[in-house]
């Protein structure tokens, strides 16, 4: 992307937002109009939809039981950032915002892309992965398409998120907002996004899902965008810190804090992709080859933070080597009660299980069949 961005005395297209100038956000909105507008319908139309179906067929129970797991886990993700996203268009109308129009107009964009994100995850789950393989289909999570219980979403990160939004729409302070823009900006989108991408591409090509690979690689550009957006808006108010801006003050201590309290989470997911692979692959590690798999998924996490943090974001209290350190020792941890592949599709089994009797205990309180039920 040109790093030349146009303002009010350099405009590079023909209109903006009243009171507004053409900054980063703007080219950013501009470039979800130009090439964000992939449809799902016209992918679903000229996808290999049966190549998938048949697929599905063709994998082991453990296969299915991962893959679907995943979906699960995607779809439910896609539809609280769909969610979330009105929270954060509010939560830019702030007078500690520079222009909170063109960051208004980016995150209504965002909205819109998630949305479609979830219409496809939606249609993959009812129309592709095969009922008894997904067990929650219509009932449970919002559309009726996903139920994980609690105990399956990384230590209530998913709570924490929504609490630290709210605040931040609460008091539209500089140090809530940037919590916030941290928590979804470069964990839930950023790291954890970009690598899950990539790990799901992988694991596409290794089982022939040609219908979701096409769907990825169409979501994950999206993504870039609002990745590229979140960061944006923190590096602003990083840089009004340190112009001096009393306000402002803090604020970096603020984005390590949600840097150090998410170090867990990282490791949980350098973990899982090991496992997920060695599953689709039918294959199982010796310690030697996990450990180089660990090797390399702890480098893989850490070129994306050191991007973020050290190279975008410039924080001087950002330390790589003692948060590599921690994410080694977290993972070394979480190892000592999920060992193998075993252990870990016993979990899996066991959040399936849970999420079943949560969804025939709504049946039975009539819960599950309300509109908009979370």
């Amino acid at each position: 992307m040109d790093e030349t961005y146009a303002d009010a005395n350099n405009p590079t297209y023909g209109a903006r937002f009243p009171g507004g100038h053409q900054d980063k956000f703007f080219e950013l909105y501009q470039k979800g109009v130009e090439i964000g507008t992939w449809d799902v319908e016209a992918l679903i139309a000229d996808a290999p939809v049966q190549q998938d179906k048949t697929e599905w067929k063709r994998m082991t129970d453990e296969q299915q039981l991962v893959w679907s797991n995943l979906v699960a886990r995607f779809l439910d993700g896609e539809q609280n950032v769909a969610i979330d996203a009105t929270k954060l268009v509010q939560m830019v109308d702030s007078p500690y915002i520079d222009d909170s129009a063109n960051k208004e107009a980016f995150y209504t964009g965002l909205q819109f892309e998630e949305v479609k994100h979830t219409q496809f995850c939606a249609w993959y789950a009812e129309n592709v992965v095969p009922d008894q393989v997904f067990p929650t289909i219509g009932k449970g999570s919002r559309h009726g398409l996903s139920r994980l219980d609690d105990s399956s979403k990384a230590d209530h990160f998913s709570e924490r998120i929504e609490d630290i939004l709210n605040t931040a729409v609460y008091t539209k302070q500089p140090h809530d907002i940037a919590r916030a823009a941290t928590n979804y900006g470069i964990f839930t989108e950023g790291v954890r996004a970009r690598v899950r991408y990539s790990h799901m591409k992988e694991m596409a090509e290794e089982t022939d899902l040609r219908t979701w690979l096409t769907a990825i690689e169409e979501i994950s550009t999206d993504e870039g965008r609002h990745i590229t957006g979140q960061v944006e808006l923190i590096k602003e108010l990083v840089e009004k810190e340190k112009d001096g801006i009393a306000d402002y003050q803090g604020v970096s201590d603020t984005v390590l804090t949600q840097l150090q309290d998410a170090v867990k989470l990282l490791a949980k997911g350098a973990l899982g992709s090991i496992f997920q692979m060695q599953i689709v692959k039918d294959e199982r590690l010796a310690d030697e080859e996990f450990d180089d798999q660990v090797d390399h998924h702890v480098k893989l996490r850490m070129r994306y933070l050191n991007d973020i943090f050290r190279e975008t974001l410039a924080l001087p209290g950002y330390d790589d080597d003692n948060i590599e350190l921690q994410l080694r020792a977290a993972i070394d941890e979480i190892r000592g009660s999920v060992p193998d592949t075993e252990a870990f599709l016993a979990t899996i089994e066991h959040n399936r299980s849970a999420a079943q009797d949560l969804r025939e205990y709504e049946d039975g309180i009539g819960l599950a069949s309300r509109p908009g039920n979370r």
